[in-house]
């Protein structure tokens, strides 16, 4: 339908209008080309362009035409609740501005409107804090408990409060409908965190299925016990081999000073200048007192590091006297 006619009208409102309003020039002339393009859109049946358009306009200035023209678009795109609402406003402020033009345009829609917009109770229950969103939007708590005009369709209602569990509905509307929806608020469960007692371990123990072993079956070896396996026998050995080679040594040497004093006070009866004493026996002490020291050194290494490492099991030891020292073996698992 050509609306030629009663854009002009609207028109004509919306410059008698703006006349009185703030916005400058060239925001007013802005909005009348926003307002003829929307025109367009409308010819050519483009609600939803031509919707952009006037909510533009419209920011600039709203006239009661404009609001006639949004009311239109949205109930040609099914919004009628919206529309209904805008057909409204312009009712009222045409009323204000006595254009009976818009009057006499807006009287059809709304009556026509009015017995189809469906309508929704929302009925809530008396808990403190309760918060109710609709299509994610907050719901005024002035609208619980008044049914309230809405576009036709699905519409997600969510409820929320403190120490309760969240309630969800989904409600489709129809044309003509008038709804109820109930609000029904339980309680959140309660969860229980229970704490082990300081400084204690849970512990979880299994028991392993017990199977019938196979016919001749050789029962599997015990775990060996790593508490028990290990010894510090090694350790100790070394360690009593490397005092008693320091030990041995020492004595040797002693022996070897004492009878080193002796050659030097029998040497000194003699007459001869060459008087050796008993050098060969002297050295042989000497020999042995080094080789003990030595070998007690390498003993009391080996003692140390025994001592320190995790410990190991001999199996054989033995301690030997040697003509050329004192030879100490053995085997470790």
């Amino acid at each position: 339908m050509r609306l030629g006619v009663v854009l002009g009208l609207v028109m004509g409102a919306f410059v008698a209008t703006v006349a009185h309003a703030d916005p400058s020039p060239g925001e007013i002339q802005a909005a009348r080309d926003l307002f003829s393009k929307a025109e367009t859109d409308e010819d050519a049946g483009n609600w939803s362009a031509a919707l952009d358009k006037l909510r533009r306009a419209a920011s600039v200035k709203m006239t009661p035409g404009i609001r006639y023209h949004l009311g239109l678009c949205e109930e040609k795109l099914g919004q009628i609740a919206a529309a209904l609402n805008d057909y409204s406003g312009a009712e009222s402020m045409a009323r204000q501005q006595k254009n009976k033009e818009v009057l006499d345009i807006v009287a059809e829609p709304i009556r026509s409107l009015k017995g189809r917009v469906p309508t929704l109770f929302v009925e809530a229950p008396t808990i403190d804090r309760l918060t109710i969103e609709i299509d994610g939007r907050p719901f005024p708590t002035g609208l619980w408990g008044i049914a309230t005009p809405m576009d036709p369709g699905p519409h997600q209602l969510e409820a929320r409060a403190p120490n309760k569990s969240p309630f969800s509905a989904t409600v489709v509307l129809k044309e003509r409908d008038a709804n109820k929806l109930a609000i029904v608020m339980t309680d959140a469960p309660k969860t229980t965190i229970t704490e082990p007692p300081p400084n204690k371990t849970l512990v979880t123990t299994t028991t392993p299925a017990v199977t019938n072993p196979p016919v001749n079956a050789q029962p599997a070896p015990a775990p060996l016990d790593q508490t028990q396996s290990r010894s510090r026998v090694p350790a100790v050995l070394t360690t009593v081999g490397a005092v008693a080679l320091g030990g041995f040594g020492l004595a040797a040497y002693l022996i070897a000073d004492s009878q080193a004093g002796d050659a030097q006070a029998f040497c000194s009866t003699q007459a001869t200048p060459s008087c050796t004493g008993n050098q060969g026996s002297i050295r042989a002490w000497d020999k042995i007192a080094l080789t003990s020291w030595i070998a007690g050194g390498a003993l009391l290494v080996t003692s140390i590091v025994l001592w320190a490492l995790p410990s190991y099991t001999m199996t054989t030891a033995r301690l030997e006297v040697r003509p050329n020292g004192v030879w100490l073996g053995g085997s470790f698992q």
